[in-house]
């Protein structure tokens, strides 16, 4: 189950614009309960995107996106609703 905070990776040089995953017209932003996994799907990412995303811990609440890639500490990547209406 996600917590009320989780990593994710933002775009360098943004206070809050974060990698995603867009899906037909939803974005999904990529959360992780541990820091070591985000750091590795950032680095992973990084020749796709050409830059090194920033793995920061956030509050779910204070996202903008309705939808997350949520990597939880043990099990498989699950896509979850999120609390916000916004859309990334």
């Amino acid at each position: 189950m996600m917590g009320a905070s989780s990593y994710a990776l933002r775009i360098p040089g943004t206070t809050d614009e974060y990698v995603v995953h867009r899906q037909v017209e939803e974005d999904y932003v990529f959360l992780f309960d541990v820091e070591a996994e985000a750091a590795a799907f950032a680095e992973a990412t990084r020749p796709a995107y050409g830059f090194l995303p920033e793995v920061v811990f956030v509050g779910v609440s204070t996202l903008r996106y309705r939808m997350a890639r949520f990597k939880p500490e043990h099990g498989d990547q699950v896509d979850v609703r999120l609390g916000s209406t916004g859309n990334g």
